[in-house]
């Protein structure tokens, strides 16, 4: 057992199928950028209907902007659309000169649904958020399908612990102005890396000031949004520099999950054996809908007569019923012939009469010193990702 499903173990491999995949991390990235003034980024953004995503100002340039992706799956389609927004910027003689460009990791995975999807259903959700570049709601941020449980403290410490023994490592790969601590907004943590070693709460992460929002990798963000940052990171217009560095970072953590950790036993599965609620009630009526095939709210509307409301009502006194999230699955649109944008209606759901409790953890510690794998940055890195970083640290040196 690991928490990511996932048998691929470097990230390189995982992400040629993860258009198909239905477990994994989500990465959000924020562009600064030097010449273009937030008014002006709106309006550039406005024109080429890109204004879900949101502009904030850049407090580090005098005439610059920040743009602000959501956390979005580490696919294609999330980098042809950075791609689109780099080449966006280049084109309207925006710079990345001495600029950051940090990004967000999610500290839960995604679960039921593929990448692809999962994309989309983001982008909509934005749309109807954010409008001319700016929340027309208060912000909210799209949960769907986030995992019940988020990653272990204990693997949140290793990435932390591999990330400062690398740090050296990773200057190399980045401009001078974001090595060491040359750059008081993203200071290296390399100086913590013996006392990372053996860390295994997110309590001594914080002892340590890691959850002050100016070190190279933070956890500031992970109450707020559910993320650690990687704030080293400079601002490119090149979207396989971008591609590598967070690859690099990505592979970390898939590799610590399923190398570096010992998943030593696993939350009790529990069943339910017959329908809990009284025969011919419209609860009766809907639990042997849902235990027999997923189904779309549209549809429960017609069998039982309840609007959408009052659905979303029963569903959320199924799971606190059991004390469960993961009794019920919310089912997947396009698995049930839907296109994108179909409405509240056409989302569904489906009951799993195996399921766990909340809270439900499995026991997890680091493989013992004699068997546990290497902490290198490199540690199943393909050939073809060393060499490109190789090149790229020869022509930063």
């Amino acid at each position: 057992m690991t928490y990511f499903f996932n048998d691929n173990l470097s990230f390189d491999t995982y992400l040629e199928p993860l258009e198909k995949a239905n477990d994994f991390l989500l990465v959000g990235w924020e562009y600064e950028v030097n010449n273009i003034n937030p008014d002006r980024m709106k309006e550039i953004l406005i024109d080429n209907d890109l204004d879900f995503l949101r502009v904030v100002s850049e407090l580090t340039t005098s005439n610059g902007c920040e743009i602000l992706f959501p956390l979005l799956p580490f696919n294609q389609l999330t980098l042809d659309l950075i791609k689109r927004v780099m080449d966006i910027v280049e084109n309207n003689n925006g710079t990345t000169d001495n600029c950051g460009g940090h990004f967000h990791i999610s500290v839960k995975k995604v679960v039921g649904i593929n990448s692809n999807s999962y994309f989309h259903k983001v982008l909509e959700h934005f749309k109807a958020h954010v409008s001319r570049c700016e929340w027309n709601t208060r912000p909210t941020w799209y949960t769907e399908y986030l995992d019940v449980n988020r990653m272990d403290d204990i693997l949140i410490c290793d990435i932390f612990y591999r990330y400062s023994l690398n740090n050296p490592i990773i200057d190399k790969l980045l401009p001078h102005s974001r090595r060491g601590s040359n750059n008081t907004y993203c200071p290296s943590i390399a100086s913590l890396a013996t006392r990372l070693e053996n860390a295994t709460t997110l309590r001594q992460l914080n002892d340590l000031n890691l959850n002050r929002k100016y070190n190279a990798l933070t956890l500031s963000s992970i109450d707020e949004k559910g993320t650690i940052e990687c704030r080293q990171m400079h601002s490119t217009c090149n979207i396989e520099k971008l591609k590598n560095f967070i690859t690099l970072i990505l592979n970390m953590i898939y590799t610590s999950d399923h190398s570096r950790l010992v998943y030593t036993s696993e939350p009790e599965q529990l069943t339910i054996p017959n329908n809990p609620f009284r025969n011919a009630t419209r609860k009766a009526v809907m639990w042997d809908i849902l235990t027999e095939r997923p189904t779309m709210t549209s549809d429960l509307m017609i069998e039982t007569g309840m609007d959408a409301q009052n659905i979303r009502s029963r569903i959320s006194e199924i799971r606190d019923r059991f004390d469960s999230d993961n009794i019920v699955t919310t089912a997947n649109q396009q698995q049930n012939n839907y296109s994108y944008g179909s409405g509240e209606t056409n989302s569904g759901y489906f009951i799993n009469l195996t399921y766990t409790k909340r809270n439900q953890r499995a026991t997890v510690e680091r493989v013992p010193s004699n068997r546990i794998a290497n902490p290198s940055i490199w540690y199943l890195v393909t050939d073809t990702r060393f060499e490109y970083s190789q090149l790229r640290m020869g022509q930063l040196s």
